[in-house]
């Protein structure tokens, strides 16, 4: 299998991942109003990335630098939209910032960064040092996404373990 069809779908199932999770996290009433905004713009925002880059891989075989200059830049603009609306969406409902919200902001920063940094390397200085970086961290940060949405599930777990555990000792 072609690495480039991989990360698609690793990119397609992740996506899947986070809107699963999401529902879990709601249907058992772990999500608080910042989850939703955390949640919401980092589904929202991967949707619009599903969309958009099959447009820029087809351009690629007519515009190929074209799609080289533009890729990196477009995926980091992604994430710096993304870290404001949620941002924004806290600011405007007098809301603080959960654990998961600030996490999914972290790893829109992080994903930014990795993008940026990429280009840098790639285009600019054309050393192509961070391939294995970019190629990995990408996916890696994508499927931490999904852990995170799912903490709530994991923060009531751990609190119904300890529950138990102190029942066990009275």
């Amino acid at each position: 299998m072609e690495y480039s069809y991989f990360l698609l779908q690793v990119g397609n199932y992740t996506w899947l991942a986070y809107i699963l999770a999401f529902v879990v996290v709601f249907k058992l009433e772990l999500a608080d109003r910042s989850y939703c905004f955390g949640a919401a713009v980092l589904i929202v925002s991967n949707l619009i990335m599903q969309v958009v880059e099959p447009g820029l891989i087809a351009l690629s075989p007519y515009h190929k630098e074209l799609v080289r200059q533009l890729w990196y830049p477009t995926w980091a603009s992604f994430a710096l939209v993304s870290i404001y609306s949620i941002n924004l969406l806290h600011k405007k409902t007098y809301c603080s910032i959960s654990f998961v919200s600030k996490s999914i902001v972290f790893a829109f920063c992080a994903l930014g960064l990795l993008q940026f940094l990429r280009y840098f390397d790639y285009l600019v200085l054309q050393t192509n040092a961070l391939a294995i970086l970019y190629r990995y961290g990408v996916n890696a940060i994508n499927i931490g996404a999904v852990f995170i949405l799912l903490a709530p599930i994991f923060a009531a777990l751990k609190q119904k373990l300890k529950a138990k555990t102190r029942t066990k000792r009275a």
